[in-house]
């Protein structure tokens, strides 16, 4: 928790589960970190009209 309330932090990159990210978003929001948060799934693609598949 001491590190996300870090004044000097600007940016989180978290990954894991839902319950830890609650935690994380808490106590980054003093600072307005930017967050970044995979909270799992099945591995997301983005696929394009012009995919050759």
């Amino acid at each position: 928790a001491a590190l996300t309330r870090h004044p000097l932090l600007r940016k989180i990159a978290f990954t894991g589960g839902a319950a830890t990210a609650r935690h994380v978003v808490r106590s980054s929001a003093e600072n307005f970190a930017k967050l970044s948060l995979e909270l799992g799934g099945k591995s997301p693609n983005i696929i394009f009209a012009d995919a050759d598949l």
